[in-house]
């Protein structure tokens, strides 16, 4: 394939992703960032060109320690010694105004030119609604009073566990 076209393809490809609004992250063995699509400044600030390298490392992750296992299991997938998990992950990234953003992730190897390639979508939303659910449900667990939600008929759509030590009906009743 010639140059001109391959440059054409991965602009393509860029265009793509910036749509979907995906972070795509490809790296060689010793984790030098070789691509991040361009699509990553709009969901953490940060440019392509500015992590690029070792930059990645520096300004998205939280501790070195989680650069050096991120960095070790790459190798390790790289030279063979161990598969990729197909399950997706979660991890945070700093963003470059500081905050951070949940991303999950899919990895895969690409053998013909030994290229580990990370992919990851922003769920910084669906992680705080999660979240804000379990806090909810804690509150309402746990509260020492009666609290029940009907519609519109009056049919009970919830009742607190608090309905049954209070006055001995189960939630279910």
């Amino acid at each position: 394939m010639d140059k001109n076209k391959k440059i054409k393809q991965m602009k393509s490809v860029d265009l793509s992703l910036n749509e979907i609004n995906l972070i795509a992250v490809s790296c060689d063995k010793n984790g030098v960032i070789t691509y991040v699509s361009p699509a990553t400044e709009n969901i953490i600030g940060f440019n392509s060109d500015e992590l690029l390298g070792e930059k990645w490392w520096e300004l998205t992750y939280f501790s070195n320690d989680e650069v050096k296992k991120t960095k070790q299991n790459i190798f390790e997938i790289i030279s063979g010694n161990q598969k990729i998990n197909p399950k997706p992950y979660d991890r945070k990234l700093k963003c470059k105004d500081g905050s951070l953003k949940w991303i999950e992730w899919r990895d895969s190897y690409t053998a013909a030119d030994n290229r580990f390639v990370s992919v990851g979508v922003d769920i910084t939303e669906w992680k705080k609604n999660e979240e804000y659910s379990i806090q909810s449900k804690t509150i309402i667990n746990n509260i020492d009073s009666i609290v029940l939600v009907s519609n519109i008929e009056g049919d009970v759509l919830f009742a607190s566990p608090s309905v049954k030590t209070m006055i001995g009906y189960s939630e279910e009743e």
